[in-house]
């Protein structure tokens, strides 16, 4: 296997060249490949976003299958193994919230700061997906531009959920960073806070799940209005 970074160097070139031509399924498959090789989570979900675009393209349909269950064997592997670890922290943190709310307006403008920061990610993601949909809608391809339309409603959920927490855990105080320790969580290091990110989505997705059991939209009607 390459080293990490030659698969960012590959994801790169993939972005290059699907800015030119975005309908090339092998180059969505390729840099799904690159980022099954990263292993996290976020790195995990966007090949199956660059799978479900291969797999719609009509290119590599059984390669393209076989991988989409491995990645998503390997989500749900991830996911188990992530409420094992963080879910006791969660709960006692969320007894908190309103004191770590409190530490968070008084540094408002830091804390500005470091959502502009901890959002890029999520920012690229809604970009991408925008620019995508506005290819296919221009391609006729109505099916497709809904897909990329779904994709950018989750983004726009995700931002906002970011924003509406009651603990900032990419700003995190002295306070949290110790209760966090206490369950081996090291607030301190960047992966083990992305996990931490995750999961928070997850979990806000399963306690603000609809009544029929379906995952409810965290905020469905602010997305649906800034679709164009």
């Amino acid at each position: 296997r390459k080293s990490k970074p030659d698969h960012v160097a590959a994801i790169r070139a993939c972005d290059e060249a699907l800015l030119l031509e975005p309908s090339n399924a092998k180059t969505h498959y390729r840099r799904a490949l690159a980022k099954e090789c990263l292993g996290d989570k976020d790195s995990l979900e966007a090949a199956l976003c660059d799978l479900t675009q291969a797999e719609a393209l009509g290119d590599q349909g059984a390669v393209v299958k076989a991988m989409m269950q491995r990645i998503r064997a390997e989500l749900r592997k991830q996911n188990s193994a992530e409420r094992r670890m963080y879910g006791g922290f969660l709960h006692r943190a969320s007894l908190g919230g309103a004191r770590e709310n409190e530490d968070r307006v008084k540094s408002e403008r830091e804390a500005e700061a470091a959502a502009a920061s901890t959002n890029a990610d999520l920012e690229k993601r809604l970009d991408g997906a925008s620019r995508l949909r506005e290819v296919y809608l221009a391609a006729g391809r109505g099916a497709d531009a809904q897909e990329a339309e779904e994709a950018i409603e989750r983004y726009q959920d995700r931002l906002l959920e970011r924003k509406d927490r009651e603990i900032d855990i990419f700003r995190p105080t002295a306070e949290l960073k110790e209760e966090a320790r206490k369950f081996g969580i090291n607030l301190d290091d960047p992966k083990e806070r992305q996990q931490l990110d995750r999961l928070m989505w997850d979990v806000q997705r399963v306690t603000h799940s609809s009544d029929d059991g379906q995952p409810a939209e965290v905020h469905g009607s602010t997305a649906k209005s800034s679709k164009r």
